[in-house]
């Protein structure tokens, strides 16, 4: 990824309007070491599907591969206003979390769009 997509990606996800649990700028750049590759992971299921967020998990284990070691990630939700993200659906993050080996240090945030489906992005070093 370039250095102008992965700004496009973290602006989208700092200091969010719309946002429920921030994630600011300073949290990125306390998290990423410039020097190394950021790897990005951006996906979107329909939010009115049954089992919507394990179906965003479900592409998240396919395609996000963390290595044992001390891993930096960066976690955002988008949801629609009229279909808020519940909290046992958070269940499904939590679960994913469990499965990375090593350590790790996650900052994630949420926040409300105008589409209708229920987005992750997510950026690890």
């Amino acid at each position: 990824m370039n250095k102008e997509e992965l700004n496009k990606l973290i602006k989208e996800m700092t200091n969010n309007p719309q946002s429920l649990v921030d994630i600011t700028l300073n949290d990125a750049k306390r998290l990423f070491d410039e020097n190394k590759d950021i790897h990005d992971f951006d996906a979107s299921v329909n939010a009115s599907a049954d089992g919507r967020m394990e179906r965003l998990m479900n592409q998240v284990k396919r395609t996000v591969t963390v290595e044992n070691g001390d891993i930096h990630l960066l976690f955002y939700l988008f949801f629609p206003e009229n279909l808020p993200l519940m909290m046992h659906e958070l269940s499904q993050f939590t679960k994913w979390i469990d499965t990375i080996p090593g350590s790790y240090t996650i900052r994630w945030g949420m926040a409300k769009h105008s589409a209708q489906e229920l987005r992750t992005i997510i950026l690890w070093q």
